[in-house]
């Protein structure tokens, strides 16, 4: 019985590792139009100078700035 716990475990502990990898390829920060961007996935989701914003309307830009990519 301690064998299969012990094997359930490595195989969390395993996937743990694997998701936080994964995790650190997917948000990333590039450069992009000579500013800093947070990007997910290599999709640029928010430029640094919003962080300074109001919350709300950093999410108004957000939002703005994603549809303008999509059309």
């Amino acid at each position: 019985m301690k064998l299969i716990t012990n094997i359930i475990e490595r195989v969390k502990l395993r996937e743990r590792r694997r998701s936080s990898e994964r995790v650190k390829e997917d948000f990333q920060i590039t450069e992009r139009d000579g500013e800093i961007w947070l990007t997910f996935a290599g999709c640029p989701i928010l430029p640094s100078s919003m962080l300074k914003e109001d919350p709300i309307a950093t999410l108004t830009r957000v939002r703005e700035l994603h549809m303008n990519d999509k059309y």
